[in-house]
């Protein structure tokens, strides 16, 4: 996926017209081939565990349930209510790559133009004035970045620390109503709540994450791709299509010369047991 779109990229760079590359900058594309066409990439590792996990969900809560009954339902909440929150984190991560990728197209373009015009800044003395404002530009970027990573520093304390939580939670709940539970129940739900930890919290999100990625990536490929492009020179094409139709009327002539050459005798086969014979 990631070679078929750059390969839509590039056959789109080789057609656009002098506005649309005055509008697209180099820097702009080069961030397309280099962010946004691996980002399409990842989404497929993981899209199927946007449907997996409601299963794996709904065979936990049968599992729990035949030895437990409704004390299932707190783990059970516990996890809905952080897949709830993975969502609202994914909306987020949306809004905010949508930011960064917007402050990163403004610092390539600026840095663009600072390189195509270097003799010129040289010239009136511009460094400071362009450094102050690549500067500023880039300490947004940072604290959108940072607060990108601050939102995956809570998704992983939620994954790495769901196990134990669920379990304080659900042997809480017995021993406060004086439920017995034998080794063999804690022991095949560590074993679901580890698997779920891994399939649903983990993989799930990465799933939500990159799909929301791929939704920013889309968007931003496809208004490169609808960009105008230049008129396409039929003059080759023309002559092409005019050698093309002489060489058919020329076919043509010959078939009907053959057709029209009158035959002394019609031919015919003899074919018996002993011999065979083509008379013409």
């Amino acid at each position: 996926m990631r070679v078929a779109y750059t390969g839509l990229i590039f056959r789109k760079i080789l057609r656009l017209s002098s506005h649309s590359i005055n509008n697209f900058s180099s820097g702009q594309i080069t961030n397309l081939i280099s962010n946004d066409a691996s980002q399409i990439e990842l989404t497929f590792y993981f899209i199927h565990y946007l449907w997996v996990a409601p299963l794996e969900i709904a065979f936990v809560i049968i599992f729990f349930w035949k030895y437990v009954k409704y004390i299932s339902l707190i783990a059970v909440g516990y996890t809905l209510c952080l897949l709830i929150i993975q969502a609202s984190f994914g909306r987020l991560f949306v809004y905010l790559r949508a930011r960064i990728l917007h402050v990163t197209d403004e610092r390539i373009k600026i840095m663009s133009e600072i390189i195509k015009s270097m003799r010129i800044v040289k010239m009136y003395c511009w460094e400071t004035a362009f450094y102050n404002k690549i500067r500023s530009i880039r300490k947004r970027e940072i604290i959108q970045y940072a607060f990108r990573l601050l939102l995956d520093c809570i998704q992983t304390l939620l994954s790495h620390t769901y196990i134990s939580v669920t379990f304080l939670m659900l042997y809480g709940t017995m021993w406060l109503l004086e439920i017995k539970f034998d080794t063999r129940f804690f022991a095949l739900a560590a074993c679901m709540l580890g698997y779920m930890r891994l399939s649903i919290i983990d993989f799930f999100t990465y799933a939500v994450r990159y799909l929301v990625n791929y939704l920013a990536a889309k968007k931003r490929i496809q208004i490169f791709l609808l960009l105008d492009e230049t008129e396409r020179d039929n003059r080759l094409l023309s002559t092409s299509m005019l050698d093309l139709e002489y060489s058919t009327k020329e076919e043509i002539h010959k078939e009907k010369l053959i057709m029209n050459i009158p035959m002394k005798k019609s031919p015919s086969v003899i074919c018996n047991l002993k011999q065979a014979k083509w008379n013409q």
